[in-house]
């Protein structure tokens, strides 16, 4: 039997286990972000080595909704997320969900479909332009071979987009598939084998009983996918470096650039704010729709 003091005790230790949690929450992301926001409304600049913050006002934030190279970073940048995304996952449930059909070489399967996010990113992207590359590329070697004069896959303004695109997709489908096969493998195996007595054919059982049941892990996969997709970096820095044009620039890269080329701290944290501002509102989207997924199943079941 527990006495009051003891309860007292147990209700402070509650309280007391959870200061190093908001320490770490204060010291890495409510600073950091605090920080970036007041930048954002100041004009930063050195002088006598110290760091000197002139307040500005909107002034940033008005010129960041008017700058054209932004907007086309961030429609960029959104364009890439969604046919990324889009394909990458269906890809990742086609395999995850075949993989999980396959008894012999299972094994193998997952190591060879999860390799590509083993690599670091500069790897993959040194690697693919070594394959894309219009001067020692290998595809345009092998077309060369085959009599066909290969393009310039990084340098043509309607070729180079696309090339990033399938770049992406090589790389982040295997994250993609590592999630979606997790919840194929939890799925219970009961209401496959209870349709597979009923007569159900295998179609029917993919469509009506495991594509539903990953619904919702797949919208976690979506949502997570969709905020790296976002910060995408180091193959556009590698592959294109924005060009040509602005063809692939993306808000990343062009924060850099504003942050690092022109010296213009408080307009890239700005853009940075701005940038915050819309994952957050894309990711409360996708939360109320899994709500919505999740009402929805709660309600038939």
């Amino acid at each position: 039997m527990r006495t009051s003091g003891s309860g007292t005790l147990d209700d402070l230790f509650k309280y007391l286990a959870l200061v190093p949690l908001i320490a770490i929450l204060v010291v890495l992301v409510i600073a950091p972000v605090g920080q970036l926001i007041v930048t954002s409304f100041s004009r930063v600049r050195f002088a006598s080595g110290a760091v000197v913050f002139s307040p500005v006002g909107l002034e940033n934030y008005r010129n960041a909704l008017q700058d054209q190279v932004a907007l086309r970073a961030l429609l960029n940048t959104t364009a890439l997320a969604v046919i990324s995304v889009t394909i990458e996952t269906l890809l990742a449930v086609i395999l995850a969900i075949s993989v999980g059909y396959v008894h012999r070489g299972n094994l193998l399967f997952r190591t060879v479909f999860i390799f590509p996010m083993l690599l670091p990113p500069i790897a993959i992207g040194v690697m693919w332009l070594m394959i894309l590359d219009f001067n020692y590329g290998v595809l345009n070697a092998v077309l060369a071979a085959l009599g066909v004069n290969g393009p310039a896959w990084l340098a043509h303004p309607r070729l180079a987009f696309p090339s990033i695109i399938v770049v992406d997709i090589w790389h982040w489908t295997s994250f993609v598939f590592l999630i979606v096969l997790a919840g194929v493998e939890t799925l219970p195996h009961e209401l496959s084998e209870s349709a597979r007595i009923d007569g159900a054919s295998e179609r029917q059982i993919v469509w009506q009983i495991i594509l539903p049941l990953l619904r919702p892990i797949i919208l976690v996969a979506v949502i997570t996918r969709t905020i790296f997709a976002f910060k995408v970096y180091e193959q556009i820095f590698l592959l294109t470096d924005g060009g040509p044009g602005n063809r692939t620039e993306v808000i990343s890269s062009y924060i850099m650039r504003v942050f690092f080329n022109q010296n213009r701290m408080g307009y890239a944290a700005a853009l940075s704010v701005l940038t915050l501002i819309f994952i957050t509102v894309l990711v409360i989207g996708f939360m109320y729709l899994q709500s919505l997924l999740t009402r929805e199943r709660e309600a038939r079941s």
